[in-house]
């Protein structure tokens, strides 16, 4: 472009015109020259070089560069006053100051404008005297080296910014121009500038007058300094514009930099059409790339707080909340083959999703589960609130018994506690059932809804121990945590008696609530205990086989018996039942439960008789559920298989007639049942039998809470669990989502911005009956009730009035008519349905009722939120801060400020203590179906606070409406901020913008970990709301926001331009620019909440060199290589060989294996022993791997010198050991074609270097785990597992005992008593003896057998942190005389740096020459209180800041060099296989017994009258001694008229004679006794003797089936003896048995008919 001065005017009439194509001017002899000719030749000459110019140069184009700088830290001093007579007389001089002896050189001057003050512009040389003072003060006196020694008074100093230009050719309007070195001040005292940096054009005419060279130098002439031609200048000017400025006039921009930040600078040469021609090729040949791809980086346009934005609201351009600003990092770029780089971030703007649109009659399914079917309903709970009547989501109780009286909750008895835990209430509807004078049966089926379900943890205490209601308890030795619960129970009884027996029966006068297996505690009374009579032992003991009233006595095994000898008084009996909630981790048996707050203490019992220490209880377990009130609900969980959980347990059981002892065979009672489950089986007479599991003692062996019938014996029966079933608790949150994200109303502008929201809601009324037996409830605005169906409407009696049907708890039915014959449910009112009338007639009169209705509501609203902000609360309590959970006092809580710390539990907390916030996360009470009270919580790791506390916070209070939903945050804050809730039991996140919220809000006296209900919905700050109807519909109008997806661009000329696209719900991609190239498309989310939300997919526009393309070219290779492998291996894989028979052959030994990775190999064979290559590929033996420091060290321990090293022949270059060598020269280039000045503005940032020895860490760890232990059953455990025993807790098997006989130690002195017995006088003589004997006791142990499989390398990984480590560090080139202070990582480390002569965290300071080294020892990672640093590269740096600022103008001098940490950690296992084979020991054992020794014999006989039926006989009986001490009697009998023998057995007068005594006696009987052992053929089995007498009773009726089983436990009774057999048989069906089996027993039968 031609230069705009016109000079076709006067005096040089320049009419040079292009268009004539005039190329010379051609001077002829005598013809005068004109000036026009001479000027034009001159404008013919220009406009070829400006041809030339333009086609080779752009216009402003950098012809010969002079380098452009942008210096933004040009400190400047404000000067108050000074000495110097021209602020100029200190330009260039050296300052010193005089207070801080800080030394800086001028560089600038700014002379007073009448608004800034005289200003100094300078660059700090040196620190002051005390090494750290690096600027000058303000106040201080600087005096200059300049002539005279001025001085100045600073005022304050600043950091401001700069530009430079050095000296270079520039093209412009068709001239090159020179340009001299130049300096802009940008900004004088920040350092921040925004601006485009340019060159302004003059042109000018200069005339002799203005410039006296132009005269003619000529001398000896006429025409001595005669005045010359005019000339033309053109002067180039650095100056600045703002970076909106568009008058571009006689402007060339060359830079750009925008809040600090350089943009572009003028860096090469812009060529013209040779740049087309170059970039038409470039294009051709490559197309558009990029040499690097660059970064995104989505931040917020408008800055606020520390939201990242890049604009404030009053900057240029100002800051935008509807736009969003994207960073691209400096890259470079050719599009359409011209090059185009940013050197800086460049930031463009684009618009948040802020496009919407609108939905109308979308529907919301109100799923709510979470439900209870139950019967024997009494009463109805209560859902609502109704003042004075009824209590909105009320508590309800969970016992796991079912209801014994219709209206009463289960109680505690003793310390055995019904109740398994809590819930609320919130829905109630009907299934089905009959009904009878509109009253529904028993039998009817609800559905009971529930919510907040807490369940309990039962722990037994051995003792009587009471904890403070709400204070936690933990375990001494798990470290588990409970809070007790109000309900916890502590029994203390004392006996009336304890009977004299073995057991002692301990007997009360009133049902004690003892349970068996429970251990408890006896202290005081007066009763003896063993033969010897000493006094019994206070401590631990078992209840065994308990009823109501009584119980038998054990030691604290469970297993021994206590013998009761005497009795006085009785002892204090004591037993615990903890209940607590909110259980963290698991209470082991014979710990200590401790109390956090009363500091009791007692012990868990142990496991006995199956009775569980500690039991857990789930939902299924619930079988009652209550309510109190007035009247109290009760309802039993229906167990049935349609609404309960119903399965078939394994194996078969067994139980005797009248027993409560379930023998299982092939059963696993231990996991299939669970204390308190209901099960059913079939007796044997074919009926079903239902009863409760009490204890489960092992796998086949379980206890029943009562005995089954006298005739519900059952001897292979199935047994089916019943629990209650909790349907669809997945069902069970109060957030319902809407089809659509985002939302930004459901006050639609197509409603006039109301809503258009309908839905049926369940509600509560109470009425009085009056005396015809009807009453009315009515609807409120906008509402209607529902059409009568009974699953929407429930009617309960309250009380009872003067009619005679119906009791209080009874749930009438509303269908039909009543006994009047009139219509019971009646929809009146304007609309219809407006009001309700019941009409149950006369009968019901005076009832109050309870009415759950269903009404329709037309319109519904939003409730409101009200934010508070800055509330507090004291915290007080030091058992509630050192809990870690600090309850607020207030529900749904928005934010947490702040959290102060008194000094201590004895001082309040105030806004100026210490502010411990960060040790706190905030938990806002949301729940899944209510607002909780808000609390913080401790975070893991962190400090437990010291002192009393002071929490600030802001949370909302809820106002009225219908539900939550965006709307009701609306003007309350801002839309991004409306808060998210996760699920705690499911995890789905539901934003509350796209939610429809029906949770109510806790009131405000509302507790956590209370110990009791915790919750209440009726107090101050409550909030409740009508629950939709289940399972039907929410209809509303809303509209939402849109997403959309943009491009971005960079253009040919190099900007960079965003292609917006269009928003949609599923928006479509915009298409793409021809002549751009597409950098990265944007998919902005609706609203766009966050900056994160913003997906950036950037494009691939990689260059690829040729060297690039070869290497594609052999991966390419590589893989049809590989691919040509695949597929020969699937053929060889799929080839079919077919034998001789045509049958397909298998194949073997086919593997193909690349050696990539150990996935082919058996890793598990212990023979595989192989390392593997991935990189190349190759399988190799293999080897263990460790990293060795190598030491260089003299022979002789003498210091390494270089003449060592040469006669070693090898030489050390830094940490390099090399051969020795020399240098040469191996090419030289001396000269520059020009020259630059590297440091422009006498820039001195004083950056040093360290050198670190050693830089580079490199080591390798072997960690040898814990062994690994596989236990494998060996035949102790599958012994163990055949006797259904715990395989965790036996330790041994007993086998039985071999007894020698009884040997007498001591005989008593003689008793004699005489007694008549039947016909005869008995004389008997007792004597006491005691016996001992010995014998030989059989076990069986396990002993365990362990094979090594030798070590492993189980894991590879990267060692985290850095080990400990001395470095020594050496820095050049810093400051002289400053001190610096050391960082590792940006990470103080001052206590761990010695300097060089110096004492460990001593300071460093630099040199004269700015030399300072030291040592850093890096502290053991292994030590808590040591500070640990991750491996990988890490920055050691030395900075004059002692915080280590990043901020330039804060740093004098600094240096950084890389720390470069690498470990490797191995770890090691020893695989071991660990088998407990069994092994039998015996051992001499001897015990002792008291007995006596009774002798009788008949003194006197009374022979009997003879009648006609009996012609006479005798009567022999002879006396049989038991173990225990009790008599049996035998005898036969002859009688004469029936010319037979009769066999009796009857019991003694002494001994309990009871069926008890009769299995002792039967548990106790060994072979090696000589006496008579009465039992069932099943209890014989394994005996054998030589005299058996077998009785055969008379015949009853037996079921078909059981014949069988009969007839071989006959015919076993046959096989036990050896040499005599004795048969009494009364059954006429046994006849042929005996005489189709007895031959084979001819010679051993004695026959009794």
């Amino acid at each position: 472009m031609p230069s705009p001065t016109d000079f076709n005017l006067s005096p040089y009439f320049d009419d040079f015109s292009e268009a004539k194509n005039f190329h010379r001017i051609l001077f002829r002899p005598a013809f005068a020259v004109q000036a026009r000719e001479l000027t034009q030749s001159q404008s013919i000459l220009q406009n070829q070089i400006e041809r030339f110019g333009d086609h080779m140069f752009k216009q402003g184009a950098m012809v010969i560069p002079g380098q452009v700088s942008i210096d933004t830290e040009y400190t400047s001093i404000k000067l108050t006053s000074k000495t110097a007579s021209s602020l100029n007389d200190y330009n260039n001089s050296l300052l010193t100051g005089g207070t801080s002896g800080v030394q800086a050189k001028v560089v600038g001057v700014s002379a007073t404008d009448g608004t800034d003050p005289d200003t100094l512009f300078i660059k700090y040389d040196k620190t002051g005297t005390d090494n750290t003072a690096v600027v000058f003060s303000a106040g201080e006196t600087v005096t200059s080296d300049a002539l005279g020694n001025p001085t100045a008074v600073v005022a304050s100093t600043h950091t401001g910014s700069a530009a430079g230009l050095k000296k270079g050719v520039y093209y412009i309007n068709g001239f090159f121009i020179e340009v001299d070195d130049s300096t802009l001040i940008l900004d004088k005292y920040t350092n921040t500038p925004s601006y485009r940096i340019g060159l302004s054009v003059t042109e000018s005419f200069i005339t002799p007058n203005e410039d006296a060279t132009l005269n003619d130098n000529a001398q000896g002439v006429s025409n001595t300094n005669a005045p010359g031609a005019h000339r033309f200048k053109i002067a180039l000017a650095l100056t600045k514009k703002s970076l909106a400025a568009t008058d571009d006039n006689n402007f060339f921009e060359i830079g750009r930099v925008e809040s600090g930040v350089i943009k572009t600078l003028v860096r090469n040469t812009e060529y013209a059409v040779l740049e087309d021609t170059l970039a038409r090729r470039t294009f051709d040949e490559s197309g558009d790339y990029v040499l690097t791809n660059p970064d995104f980086d989505v931040r917020e346009h408008l800055a606020s707080g520390d939201n990242r934005g890049i604009y404030s609201a009053s900057s240029t351009p100002a800051g935008d909340a509807t736009k969003l600003a994207i960073g691209i990092s400096p890259f470079k770029a050719y599009v359409g083959g011209y090059e185009n780089q940013k050197l800086g971030t460049t930031f463009i703007d684009f618009d948040k999703a802020r496009d919407f649109d609108t939905a109308n009659n979308i529907k919301t399914r109100f799923t709510l589960d979470n439900y209870f079917n139950v019967k024997n309903v009494y009463g109805t709970p209560d859902i609502g609130f109704v003042s004075g009547d009824v209590e909105a989501f009320k508590t309800i109780n969970l016992y796991d018994k079912a209801t014994t009286a219709r209206g009463s909750e289960q109680s505690t008895i003793g310390s055995g506690v019904p109740q398994i835990g809590r819930a609320k209430s919130r829905g109630f509807q009907y299934v089905s059932g009959a009904e009878t004078n509109d009253i529904f049966a028993t039998t009817g089926v609800w559905r009971h809804y529930i919510f907040d379900v807490e369940m309990f943890t039962h722990i037994n205490l051995t003792t009587s121990q009471s904890y403070t209601t709400g204070e936690i308890v933990n375990g001494s030795n798990s470290g588990a945590t409970g809070v007790v619960q109000s309900i916890s129970a502590v029994t203390e009884a004392t006996p009336n008696n304890i009977t004299i027996a073995t057991p002692g029966v301990v007997e009360f006068a009133a049902p004690h609530g003892f349970k068996d297996g429970q251990q408890v505690t006896l202290q005081g009374g007066n009763f003896s205990v063993s033969s010897s009579a000493s006094a019994y032992t206070e401590g631990v003991y078992v209840v065994r086989n308990a009823t109501a009233n009584n119980f038998e006595l054990f030691e604290a095994d469970g297993t021994t018996a206590v013998h009761v000898s005497a009795f006085t008084t009785g002892p204090t009996i004591s037993h615990s039942t903890v209940v607590v909630s909110d259980v963290k981790g698991e209470f082991i048996p014979g710990e200590t439960l401790v109390g956090q707050t009363s500091n009791g203490s007692a012990t868990i019992q142990q496991e006995r008789l199956g009775f569980k220490p500690v039991l857990t209880r789930d939902i299924t377990a619930t079988k009652q559920i209550g309510m109190a009130g007035s009247p109290t609900y009760t309802a039993d969980t229906m167990l049935s298989s349609t609404y309960g959980i119903n399965e078939t347990i394994t194996g078969n059981i067994s139980i005797a007639n009248s027993s409560a002892v379930l023998r299982g065979k092939g059963t696993n009672f231990t996991t299939d049942l669970k204390i308190g489950d209901s099960i059913s089986f079939t007796n044997n007479a074919g009926s079903t039998v239902t009863a409760l599991v009490q204890n489960i003692i092992s796998q086949t062996e379980a206890t029943l809470t009562a005995n089954v019938g006298g005739s519900d014996v059952s001897t292979a029966a199935v047994v089916t669990r019943r629990r209650g079933k909790l349907n669809n608790p997945d069902n069970n949150i109060l957030l319902f989502k809407l089809p659509y994200e985002t939302v930004k109303t459901l006050k639609t502008a197509s409603n006039s911005d109301q809503t258009d929201t309908n839905f049926n809601v369940r509600r509560q009324f109470t009425a009085t009956l009056s005396s015809n037996g009807d009453a009315t409830i009515t609807a409120g605005t906008n509402e209607t009730f529902a059409a009568l169906a009974n699953n929407d409407f429930s009617v309960s009696i309250m009380t009872t009035g003067s009619g005679g049907t119906g009791s209080v708890g009874d749930t009438l039915s509303l269908s039909g008519n009543n006994h009047e014959g009139d219509t019971i449910f009646n929809l009146t009112g304007s609309p219809t349905g407006k009001t309700l009338n019941f009409d149950f007639g006369a009968n019901f009169a005076g009832h109050k009722i309870k009415i759950l209705a269903t009404v329709s509501r037309s319109v519904a609203g939003s409730k409101t939120k009200t934010l508070n902000n800055d509330s507090t609360v004291n915290i007080s309590s030091q058992a509630t801060i050192e809990s870690g959970v600090i309850p607020l006092g207030k529900a749904d809580v928005f934010k947490l400020e702040n959290v102060f710390m008194s000094s201590g539990f004895g001082a309040s907390a105030s806004a100026s203590d210490t502010d411990i916030t960060d040790r706190f996360e905030l938990d806002t009470g949301q729940r899944d179906n209510f607002y909780d009270i808000g609390r913080i919580k401790l975070k893991p790791g962190a400090i437990v606070p010291t002192g009393q506390l002071l929490v600030k916070f802001d949370f909302f209070s809820h106002g009225s409406g219908d539900y939550f939903d965006v709307d009701s945050y609306s003007g309350v804050i801002d839309y991004e901020n409306i808060p998210s809730y996760t699920s705690d039991t499911t995890g789905d996140k539901f934003e509350l913008r796209d939610v429809l919220d029906f949770r109510p809000r806790v009131d405000d006296a509302s507790t956590i970990n209370s110990g009791s209900d915790d919750r209440s919905f009726d107090g101050t700050g409550s909030s409740t709301v009508d629950l939709v109807e289940f399972g039907s519909d929410v209809t509303a109008d809303l509209e939402f926001y849109l997403s959309r997806i943009d491009k971005i661009f960079v253009t040919r000329e190099g900007g960079l331009k965003v292609v917006k696209g269009a928003s949609a719900l599923n928006p479509l991609e915009p298409g793409n620019l021809d002549g751009h190239l597409l950098l990265a498309t944007l998919t902005i989310p609706s609203y766009t909440l966050n900056t994160d939300d913003v997906e950036i997919d950037k494009e691939d526009n990689r260059r690829f060199t040729m060297r690039d393309i070869g290497s594609l070219e052999k991966r390419i290779k590589n893989i049809e290589y590989y691919t040509q492998l695949s597929l020969l291996e699937a053929d060889a894989q799929s080839l079919q060989i077919q034998d001789s028979d045509g049958f397909d052959r298998f194949k073997n030994g086919f593997v193909v294996d690349n050696f990539t990775g150990h996935n082919v190999g058996d890793v598990g064979n212990n023979d595989y022993k192989l390392s593997i290559d991935r990189a190349r590929g190759e399988a190799r033996s293999p080897f263990n791997e460790d990293v060795i420091e190598l030491e260089e060290r003299d022979d002789d321990l003498t210091a390494i010198l270089a003449a060592d090293r040469t006669a070693a022949n090898y030489q050390k270059t830094g940490d390099l050991v090399t051969l020795p060598y020399t240098e040469q020269n191996f090419i030289e280039q001396p000269f520059a074609t020009k020259t630059e000045n590297l440091n422009p503005f006498f820039i001195f940032d004083w950056i040093g270097n360290i050198e670190l020895d050693p830089p580079v860490d490199e080591w390798k760890e072997t960690r040898t785990a814990p062994e690994l232990v596989v236990n494998v059953n060996g035949t102790f455990d599958n012994m163990v597992r055949e006797r259904g025993l715990s395989n965790t807790s036996t330790t041994e098997i007993p086998v039985g005992t071999e007894w020698n006989e009884w040997q007498d130690q001591w005989t008593g002195n003689p008793r004699t008593s005489d007694r008549w017995q039947g016909n005869s006088l008995v004389r008997t003589t007792s004597r006491d003896v005691v016996q001992t004997r010995s014998g030989i006791r059989t076990t069986i142990v396990p002993q365990t057998v362990r094979q090594s499989l030798g070590n492993r390398v189980i894991s590879v990984a990267f060692v985290p942190f850095i080990r400990s480590r001395t470095i020594t560090f050496t820095a050049q080139g810093m400051r002289p005389n400053t001190r610096v202070h050391p960082f590792f990582d940006e990470q103080s480390i001052t206590a761990y740096v010695t300097p060089s002569g110096g004492a460990l965290g001593g300071n460093l300071t630099t040199d004269a020459n700015g030399a300072v080294s030291g040592t850093f020892a890096i502290p053991d990672p292994n030590t808590a209180a040591n500070p640990r640093w991750r491996t990988g590269k890490r920055v050691f740096r030395l900075t004059s800041s002692s915080t280590n600022s990043t901020d330039r103008t804060a740093v004098a001098t600094s240096a950084e060099a890389d720390y470069d940490a690498k470990g490797l950690l191995e770890t090691v296992q020893e695989a071991i296989i660990s088998t407990r084979e069994a092994r039998t020991v015996r051992r001499s054992v001897t015990t002792r017994r008291t007995t006596s020794r009774v002798a009788s014999r008949s003194v006197v006989r009374i022979n009997p009258p003879r009648d006609d039926n009996d012609r006479g006989g005798g009567v022999y009986w002879r006396e049989l001694q038991t173990t225990n001490g009790s008599q049996w009697y035998s005898g036969v009998t002859y009688s004469e008229s029936g010319n037979r023998w009769q066999v009796g057995f009857r019991t003694g007068s002494e001994g309990s004679g009871t069926d008890n005594a009769a299995h002792t006696d039967n548990a106790v009987f060994t072979v090696r006794t000589n006496k008579l052992k009465m039992c069932t053929i099943k209890s014989f089995k394994g005996w054998e003797r030589r005299n058996i007498i077998i009785l055969t009773t008379r015949d009853k009726n037996i079921v078909n089936d059981q014949i069988q089983t009969y007839d071989y436990e006959m015919y076993t009774s046959l096989t036990r003896v050896r040499e005599k057999i004795f048969i009494i048989n009364l059954s006429e069906r046994y006849k042929k048995f005996y005489q189709n089996n007895l031959d084979l027993f001819t010679n051993k039968l004695w026959k009794v008919n």
